[in-house]
């Protein structure tokens, strides 16, 4: 297995000799081989990055390689380079053969630990990184928490086409808290770690990364990262000792000042202590603000779900008011009609009583008609009685009973 160097600077004289006369450019100009692309912005910060590294013996690792054609370019670009590694997932790139022995190619996932055995076997460390995988937020963090402990100090880690970061069908946004963007901006932070006023670790900063993903980077590791550069759609991460990437003591050069001189010249030599800033709210944590953000968020979709559930309920209640209104106005013609009919009740009920008004003194009148006939019946039956009396007295006298036999014979004259 080879043996894995302490650093590249070891090929410093190397590195110094005069580059090869093509550039990137021309080489991929003039390629006939396999087939590779690159933006050509790549092409012009790769010269610029790449090039003081041309005749070192260097040793490369590309993740995503496609159709093979940038080991080709690599292996003419680095003429001295003593191994050049690529790893792709697709099972197609095991066809892939070269004539240069110092190519190897890797087929498998490289942020799993059987793909990562399988590099080591070609080389334990690696000057220069680059990562043209998937371009998905999760693999590019988690490729580099994997392989950046890998890079030699001096080195160089190449993230590529990070405008994938902005889309989301790569798992990204423009302020998407988890994008691989966002990750790489966040070391910015770990690297002027010394100034933070707070006792947390470097690591403290990429939690919520590493509760994302699964993946995280080790203090010694974060510690070396030395800087970052952005370009379009390209990070660059270089790689170097940490106390290469301290801000070491003040220099102060000089003697005669017009401002602060006694305060400039006390502090030659000395080194930045930051205040203690745990009262600070902006720097305490947790909670880290993709975190807080999230919560935010959760708490804005449990609210926006109440939200709906009340206007569910509001239209349900005006639906019920419309019903209600519906009820109310038929109730009210129905209270109209009975105020109505009750309005007929009453008119009937008035005649009804004017009639009984009047029939009372119709039954007053015949009341007293009755009376007044009751009257004459009873002095006719007065009347009669005396002549029954006075009657009988004849009947009863003597000169009736002696012209009794006068009335037959006179009767019976009458029947002949």
């Amino acid at each position: 297995m080879p043996e894995r160097r302490a650093s590249i600077s070891g090929n410093l004289n190397e590195m110094n000799q005069e580059p090869a006369t093509q550039t990137l450019a021309d080489l991929y100009a003039s390629h006939q081989g396999k087939v590779s692309d690159k933006w050509t912005v790549y092409l012009k910060v790769y010269e610029e990055l790449f090039r003081s590294y041309r005749a070192s013996r260097l040793r490369l690792l590309e993740i995503g390689i496609q159709n093979g054609g940038s080991l080709e370019i690599w292996g003419l670009y680095f003429g001295n380079a003593s191994v050049l590694v690529g790893c792709d997932i697709n099972v197609a790139c095991t066809q892939l053969r070269y004539d240069d022995p110092r190519i190897h190619v890797v087929v498998g996932d490289a942020n799993t630990d059987e793909a990562e055995r399988a590099i080591a076997v070609h080389s334990e460390g690696f000057d220069l990184i680059i990562d043209d995988g998937s371009h998905r937020s999760s693999d590019i963090i988690r490729s580099f928490a994997r392989y950046f402990p890998r890079l030699e100090q001096g080195g160089i880690f190449v993230v590529e086409d990070l405008h994938c970061s902005y889309w989301q069908e790569f798992e990204g946004g423009l302020v998407d808290p988890w994008s691989s963007m966002s990750f790489l901006k966040r070391l910015a932070d770990v690297i002027n770690h010394e100034h933070w006023g707070t006792p947390y670790h470097r690591a403290e900063i990429l939690r919520s990364f590493e509760s994302r993903y699964g993946t995280a980077l080790d203090e010694e590791s974060l510690a070396q990262i030395h800087s970052i550069e952005f370009y379009n759609s390209v990070c660059v991460i270089r790689k170097r000792a940490q106390a290469d990437n301290e801000l070491g003591p003040r220099v102060v050069a000089g003697k005669d000042a017009i401002t602060a001189a006694e305060v400039l010249l006390a502090q030659r030599g000395a080194h930045a202590v930051p205040e203690a800033q745990n009262a600070n709210g902006w720097s305490v944590l947790p909670p880290l603000p993709e975190d807080e953000l999230l919560e935010l968020r959760s708490q804005k979709n449990n609210l926006l779900q109440v939200q709906a559930e009340w206007r569910g309920e509001v239209e349900r209640l005006h639906a019920g008011m419309g019903m209600k209104d519906q009820q109310l106005h038929q109730a009210q013609q129905e209270s109209q009609q009975a105020q109505q009919q009750l309005q007929r009740i009453q008119q009937d009920s008035q005649q009804a009583q004017q009639q009984l008004h009047q029939a009372g003194q119709e039954l007053q009148q015949t009341q007293q008609q009755l009376k007044n006939t009751q009257t004459r019946v009873e002095e006719r039956d007065g009347q009669l009685a005396a002549l029954e009396n006075e009657l009988r007295a004849i009947r009863a006298s003597t000169s009736w009973r002696l012209t009794s036999p006068m009335r037959k014979l006179a009767h019976f004259l009458r029947r002949r």
